[in-house]
């Protein structure tokens, strides 16, 4: 076996899995002092003068449930605790972070109960393993049932593969690529060190894969790979300017990116790009009561956007423009609101209308059975979300910067008349 495929990782098919990659860190936290002493650098600095931590996996605080639990206890008596979320290719659920913060008390209280008062340190190494003896799971709520104790301080950390920031503020966001910085101070000869050396050399394939220029091939960097997949990253990269420090969206006419996602399914696999603008969300929102008897629409609720998806099956793009409820309603809940949604689906309706006829004035619009060659036009149509689509193929030797040119083009063509009919009808 040739040396880059020794890696834990992809042995065990685990490159990207969240759960494989909390207990590597976790495990070489509590089995390596080295290792400890760098992890712990990257979050505080050289503020670390700790006299003992210990890292758990996904222990229990009453409701909340973070990925990692880090405790330090200090000379001085004091117990700093790091709350640490992992995150890979998956989205922060629904304020997560809020949810940890908010279990701030009894945190603090569980975890400064988890040392006694001498700290035998063969039992805190045991926390990776038999934590639930060591850090009690707190029966009460989340509502801070119990006084912090003034000795305890909370760190939390977004830890993640993507510049993405959280829910809530006063979280520190260190991403995954920081770990390289480790690759000369950790060793292959002791064990708990080789595991973390390999998540960073697939962590270098990973940003090597996803690294951008004008000049660089678009279909080969889009290539999908097995395990951690860099393309996706490459796919992100699209709509930022190369210049990093900048950070210049690329996108024209004040469009910008609202979020990023993959999709599988049996058939297919896409990364996607939501593509917004302001003005092009209502104000105005669906209104569902907590039993969901009473549902109210407002005439004018709509979230219109573009939603370019990348095809890594079929290699092809699809600019798909949609006109939503917001928040997103599913087909399924529209059938069994029909009436609710009467006058929101005539204005849409009218919206659909107005711009089809705009869009073939001006030759960007084709029906779905037409056959035209050449250039590909917009076709109408869709279910409850999508009101048209744009197809087109990525050349082999398309450039970044031909790519870029290429998106900017029909996105341009549409956006005036789409800014037309949001005044004409909307507004």
């Amino acid at each position: 076996m040739e040396k880059e495929e020794e890696n834990v990782f992809k042995a065990l098919g685990v490159e990207s899995k969240e759960d494989a990659v909390t207990n590597a860190i976790v495990y070489a936290f509590n089995h390596s002092e080295n290792f400890k002493k760098e992890f712990l650098k990257l979050i505080y600095g050289n503020e670390i003068s700790h006299q003992k931590s210990i890292a758990c996996a996904r222990k229990k605080f009453g409701k909340a449930i973070p990925d990692i639990c880090i405790i330090s206890k200090y000379p001085n008596g004091e117990v700093r605790i790091t709350i640490i979320e992992n995150k890979l290719f998956a989205k922060e659920g629904y304020k997560q972070m809020e949810k940890y913060k908010e279990a701030e008390n009894n945190i603090c209280i569980i975890c400064k109960n988890a040392y006694s008062n001498n700290g035998d340190h063969e039992k805190q190494k045991e926390c990776s393993s038999t934590a639930q003896a060591q850090i009690p799971v707190d029966t009460k709520s989340n509502n801070g049932d119990h006084e912090k104790p003034k000795e305890c301080s909370v760190k939390y950390v977004y830890l993640v593969l993507f510049e993405e920031k959280p829910s809530c503020e006063d979280v520190h966001v260190m991403m995954h690529k920081d770990l390289l910085k480790l690759k000369d101070v950790l060793s292959r000869d002791v064990f708990a060190e080789g595991i973390i050396l390999d998540w960073i050399d697939l962590l270098k394939d990973f940003y090597d894969q996803g690294s951008i220029s004008e000049d660089a091939e678009v279909f080969e960097k889009l290539k999908p790979k097995s395990g951690l997949d860099g393309s996706y990253l490459f796919f992100r990269k699209l709509f930022t300017s190369n210049d990093e420090s900048k950070g210049s969206n690329i996108l024209p006419n004040g469009l910008f990116v609202h979020s990023f996602f993959r999709t599988n399914s049996t058939s297919d696999h896409y990364y996607g790009a939501v593509i917004s603008k302001s003005g092009w969300i209502s104000e105005e929102k669906i209104i569902v009561e907590q039993s969901g008897d009473n549902v109210q629409v407002p005439e004018k609720n709509y979230n219109i956007h573009f939603e370019l998806q990348y095809s890594t099956v079929h290699r092809k793009f699809k600019l798909l423009l949609h006109y939503e409820t917001n928040p997103y309603k599913g087909e399924r809940w529209q059938k069994n609101h029909a009436e609710k949604l009467k006058s929101y689906n005539a204005l849409r309706e009218q919206f659909k209308k107005e711009l089809l006829e705009n869009f073939s004035k001006k030759g960007l619009a084709r029906l779905r059975f037409a056959g035209e060659a050449g250039e590909a036009k917009w076709k109408f149509g869709g279910r409850t979300n999508q009101i048209a689509k744009v197809e087109f193929s990525v050349p082999k030797k398309m450039t970044v910067s031909e790519f870029r040119e290429k998106l900017r083009s029909y996105i341009e063509d549409a956006i005036e008349e789409i800014d037309g009919v949001i005044a004409k009808v909307l507004r």
